[in-house]
């Protein structure tokens, strides 16, 4: 039964509370308590027009958020003129989260613009690229959520992208210029995926290297058996170097020169080289057994086995197949070839790697054939069309065509559904049922259950795009990894209860015909699908800014456990439904025991504000790897993650994060850092210029003029 606020017996007179949410019973004070988080979003909203008013620099990347705001604007206050008639709508507990997120995006949008209209000084954060991604994955963010929010007016009525890009463009080559006399005294940092990229490219530049280059090799004697073994499909679980390791037979000889091996010798190497991927099964090395008379190869160990298995044995929810489809496809950075649940392996906290490079190339090649036999028999349900083609009865001797991403953008779809429906695509069809039924554009049904609306729209909108029989009309990467990053950003927060089972139902697979002209607009209405209604007192929330203005003006002030409690219950609240300032404002109670006291739990908040750009929790984050009575097995002191954070927020321009990062660099040594006088006194001018009195402190002690 689909419950609203009616189905609850509580007595309205009293106010009942969890949270600092409280339970509504009547239109008039769900409408009531609605009003602040409506005023809340006009008012952010009217500034960043203000802002855009004003702007001195940059213009044009301004008005891509003032367009949009603008109408975000216009369709909040039709909204709230016309909320007695939206009730429905706000009583859906995805709708009032989403309008929620949308508040905190909003805030997102405000600072950027902020920051961006008026440069001044040596900020990092405005290199032209780091502008750039920036603004893509706010705008995405925004369109996103805007889109959730069915407004009166739609975002592609009115904005042209293509046009916006090429304002955009103009705007960072000034600012590209603006960076080029700054960059020399402003030391920055490498990306860790930026750093993959750049090794797959110097691969790709040059291939001898993968014929000259051999995998690391380890020794038998270094890999020591477990007290509980474990065997999993001729798959063993060693221990080294006190991690658990998975050793797996190869056909691969460190020292056969013969074309197999060199292959395989190939494979490994970019394999190797991709170990720093957290999206792909970190490959070790090639070493040898008694129990084997091939050698192996040791890999990291995946707690739960392969995709396919785990699905086939356990319920798994929407939100936790979300993230999971999210990592597979991060990990896509080579043509894998084999794009399949059996192909995924999950580790700890339910993460998934890919594995099983046998087949994959790196991105130059555009790859021709794969070999015959059984193997390829069970990839073609995977397959794109134009790859079946050729194992087609009445094409025999079709042209064999090339193996390239629009290949493996079809397989991703058929994973994806794979994924979603808990089932091998066309299992109860034959080989040649199946390529006769794919090669006449048909492909297998869209049947969600239990599933969120934005859930639903987002994995349909990528799935029937990768489906399409034309190659040249399946999406970009970046499309994709827009789709997949907006929708996790929605449920990263409650992505912490992973393993918490769903009522999902498998349905009985059945097959719909779909032409060219119509799989990409499939409709995704089903009547299984569930809304989830807000019963669990979502409604009575104290806006975020309002919690960080009582903080600021009376909390810390007073220090009484009332005023406390009334900050606590609204960063607690916000925090779970993931907003991340409201994350790093929940972790600072609980690293300062202000309601409770737990640094622990602290610190994990304070590294996924941090890691969202939070720049106070990075500071934080970074200063607890600092702290004397921190002592847990589970977060160790860790100079170098310390050092990573607090140059993290210098980046930032944090003034604080600057002074420490000057100090350290000015006197060397301390954090295993070189000692470089002239990149200290950088820093130290950078944060003495927002009056940090250390920096200034400092900067009079050695004899430095400002």
């Amino acid at each position: 039964m689909k419950e609203t606020f009616a189905s609850f017996s509580v007595n309205v007179s009293e106010s009942v509370k969890d949270h600092g949410i409280n339970i509504i019973q009547t239109t008039t004070d769900i409408i009531q308590n609605l009003g602040p988080h409506f005023d809340i979003a006009i008012k952010i909203a009217s500034y960043i027009l203000e802002i855009y008013d004003k702007a001195k620099t940059n213009k044009k990347i301004c008005r891509v958020f003032a367009d949009r705001v603008d109408l975000a604007l216009t369709s909040i206050n039709y909204l709230k003129r016309h909320m007695d008639q939206n009730i429905e709508k706000f009583q859906e507990k995805s709708y009032f989260e989403s309008f929620i997120h949308f508040i905190e995006v909003l805030e997102k949008v405000k600072n950027f613009v902020e920051e961006v209209s008026e440069i001044k000084g040596f900020k990092k954060f405005f290199v032209a690229n780091v502008v750039n991604q920036q603004l893509n994955e706010i705008r995405d963010d925004f369109d996103h959520c805007y889109k959730s929010l069915q407004l009166a007016i739609t975002i592609d009525d009115v904005v042209n992208r293509d046009k916006e890009n090429e304002e955009i463009k103009s705007d960072l080559g000034q600012l590209k210029g603006f960076y080029e006399d700054i960059k020399q005294n402003f030391h920055m940092t490498d990306q860790k995926l930026s750093i993959i990229a750049a090794k797959i490219e110097m691969l790709e530049k040059n291939s001898s290297i993968l014929d000259k280059s051999k995998p690391p090799e380890i020794g038998p004697e270094n890999l020591i058996e477990p007290e509980e073994p474990i065997d999993r499909n001729s798959v063993i679980l060693r221990k080294y170097r006190n991690l658990d390791v998975a050793c797996k037979p190869t056909k691969y000889s460190l020292n056969s020169t013969n074309p197999e091996s060199k292959k395989a010798g190939a494979t490994l190497k970019i394999w190797n080289e991709l170990s720093e991927c957290p999206y792909i099964i970190k490959f070790l090395g090639i070493s040898n057994l008694d129990i084997y008379a091939e050698n192996v190869m040791v890999l990291e160990w995946a707690e739960f086995g392969d995709l396919k298995s785990l699905y086939e044995s356990k319920n798994l929810n929407w939100k936790l197949k979300l993230s999971m489809a999210r990592d597979v496809f991060r990990g896509l950075c080579v043509l894998h070839h084999d794009v399949r649940c059996e192909n995924v392996l999950v580790v700890e906290g339910y993460k998934c790697k890919i594995t099983n490079f046998t087949l994959s190339h790196k991105t130059q090649y555009v790859t021709t054939k794969v070999h015959d036999g059984e193997r390829v028999r069970q990839m073609m349900r995977w397959m794109a069309p134009e790859k079946l083609k050729s194992y087609q009865k009445s094409n025999q001797n079709a042209k064999i065509e090339p193996y390239t991403y629009a290949c493996e953008m079809f397989s991703f779809g058929m994973f994806l559904w794979e994924l979603s429906f808990n089932r091998v695509p066309y299992k109860d069809m034959e080989y040649d049922e199946m390529i006769e039924h794919v090669m006449s554009g048909k492909r297998e049904t869209l049947d969600f259950v239990n599933c969120p609306r934005d859930i639903i729209d987002g994995v349909t909108e990528i799935i029937t795009s990768a489906w399409q029989h034309e190659n040249r009309k399946r999406p970009t990467t970046q499309k994709v990894s827009r789709i997949l990053e907006s929708l996790y950003k929605t449920y990263e927060s409650s992505l912490l209860n992973l393993n918490e089972e769903t009522d999902y139902e498998p349905q009985k697979s059945s097959f719909i015909t779909y032409t060219t002209s119509t799989i990409s607009t499939i409709s995704t209405t089903s009547n299984n699908n569930t809304i989830e209604f807000v019963n669990k007192r979502v409604l009575n929330l104290l806006p975020l800014s309002k919690g960080i203005e009582h903080h600021i003006t009376k909390a810390k002030k007073t220090k009484s456990e009332q005023d406390y409690k009334i900050c606590w219950d609204c960063f607690n609240a916000h925090a779970n439904m993931g907003n991340k300032t409201a994350m790093y404002w929940k972790g600072l109670y609980l690293w300062n025991g202000f309601v409770e006291k737990n640094q622990i739990e602290a610190k994990k908040l304070f590294k996924i504000a941090a890691d969202a750009g939070i720049v106070e929790a990075q500071v934080e984050y970074a200063f607890a790897y600092d702290s004397k009575n921190l002592r847990n097995p589970d977060l160790p002191f860790d100079k170098k993650e310390c050092w990573k954070y607090l140059s993290m927020a210098a980046e930032n321009n944090n003034s604080t994060a600057l002074y420490h990062v000057g100090i350290t660099y000015y006197n060397g040594k301390k954090m295993g850092v070189q000692q470089d006088k002239e990149k200290g006194i950088g820093y130290l001018k950078l944060s003495a210029l927002q009056d940090n009195p250390k920096a200034i402190e400092a900067l009079d002690k050695y004899g430095i003029n400002l």
